[in-house]
């Protein structure tokens, strides 16, 4: 899914399967929703496939706006992974679906 503002890119959003693997607003597109937009439509495409009843993200300390979108929508870390400095250390997020 790609998010258009004025003809431009502003945000973009891809999946596969029910791994979240990169998702993202850029600075033009934030504060308005968008990645909740976003989210919403990820969750409603992993429900509509009914085989699925987990959904997992990974983001990093230095994200902390994905951070609160997560806790914001349900989503529970479950693991830390530590790599470089504090910031770059990545946290493991589920949600159960369906």
């Amino acid at each position: 899914m790609i998010c258009r503002i004025k003809n431009k890119s502003a945000a973009a959003d891809f999946f596969y399967v029910f791994y979240s693997w990169l998702g993202g607003v850029l600075a033009c597109g934030r504060g308005l929703g968008i990645a909740q937009k976003l989210l919403e439509a990820q969750e409603a495409w992993v429900v509509a496939q009914s085989q699925y009843t987990v959904i997992n993200v990974k983001s990093r300390n230095c994200f902390p706006a994905m951070l609160r979108l997560l806790f914001r929508n349900g989503y529970a870390i479950e693991n830390m992974e530590k790599k470089g400095q504090l910031c770059d250390y990545r946290l493991c997020f589920t949600k159960k679906v369906n």
